[in-house]
């Protein structure tokens, strides 16, 4: 798997729940490439204080919510705000795969070890592993790898599996029925399992 693949975009923000929301109704009128610049640039609907800020958050969540097909987006609009972040959550696995391997590892691993948080170097001693098995990984620098990391930890405080991001408390997740029905349809039940947090 190529290197952009694995990460996806993790230095372009967490969850991002309002803005998700906003581009998925934008996206379920197929806008045409001119349509969407000017609803980014010049209607400024992701309220940004620039086109760039705008223009780099705008392909992130267009890049994310690619996974999610019409019936997604839909679900995305119109449902109440605990299900948006789960539905969220999974696009976020699903274009950051290197995310569904911290889940696989140190996250699952806390689980049943009986920890009740996770440590602060949890993602850099996680990356520094990932980096020995796919030497490819070691053109990012620190501060990269730090930022990637912040964008991990928000979006699992955001689905609820973290308290906070400074105390990282894990807590119970239950996969909604809804995003579980969108996955099975999608054939990766694989995430339904994983998504689960029981402590």
């Amino acid at each position: 798997m190529a290197v952009n693949t694995y990460l996806g975009d993790l230095t372009g923000g967490s969850l991002l729940i309002a803005e998700s929301r906003i581009v998925a109704t934008c996206l379920r009128a197929h806008p045409s490439d001119t349509d969407w610049q000017k609803l980014i640039q010049h209607d400024n609907i992701l309220q940004k204080a620039s086109r760039h800020t705008a223009k780099r958050y705008a392909r992130t969540l267009r890049n994310r919510l690619a996974y999610l097909d019409d019936a997604g987006l839909e679900l995305l609009t119109g449902t109440s705000d605990p299900i948006a972040r789960q539905l969220l959550f999974s696009v976020f696995l699903l274009h950051s795969p290197v995310v569904v391997d911290f889940l696989r590892g140190p996250v699952t691993e806390a689980r049943h070890t009986y920890q009740t948080q996770l440590s602060r170097e949890v993602w850099s001693v996680f990356f520094a592993e990932r980096q020995r098995a796919y030497p490819a990984l070691q053109v990012y620098a620190a501060s990269t790898i730090a930022k990637m990391g912040m964008s991990v930890i928000r979006a699992l405080v955001e689905a609820g599996y973290l308290n906070n991001s400074k105390q990282r408390q894990l807590q119970p997740v239950y996969v909604a029925l809804p995003v579980q029905h969108w996955l099975r349809q999608h054939a990766r039940e694989d995430l339904i399992q994983l998504m689960e947090c029981t402590l």
